[in-house]
């Protein structure tokens, strides 16, 4: 068992009160991805001056080539044409997701999905 302690400092009036966000199994990584609603989201949270966001689930599959669940149908094709680097292009495109919530100050917690 993983306990989780973190501190949630809000900023705007009333300080004491935050709002929990979940982002569950985003797997940035699928074709049937959302990138749009997903950034909506992820504005909508950093937007938020009492923002809490937890991502509890896999943020990515890393299922690669030779994996009997690896299907590259089931991939974006921009992910596919870069195998060679999978592991550094999903990180990348994690930062470049969930950054608008870190830069606006807001906590952020990834969770490994199982």
């Amino acid at each position: 068992m993983y306990l989780l302690d973190t501190e949630v400092m809000t900023t705007a009036a009333g300080g004491g009160k935050w709002r929990l966000y979940g982002i569950g199994d985003p797997h940035l990584d699928k074709a049937t991805h959302d990138r749009r609603a997903r950034s909506r989201y992820v504005r909508t949270i950093a937007a938020d001056p009492h923002g809490l966001a937890i991502c509890g689930g896999d943020v990515f599959d890393v299922t690669l080539p030779g994996h009997k669940f690896f299907d590259a149908s089931t991939q974006r094709r921009d992910v596919v044409a870069m195998m060679d680097r999978y592991l550094n292009k999903m990180v990348e495109d994690a930062v470049d997701v969930f950054s608008p919530i870190l830069a606006a100050g807001r906590p952020l917690v990834l969770a490994e999905g199982t």
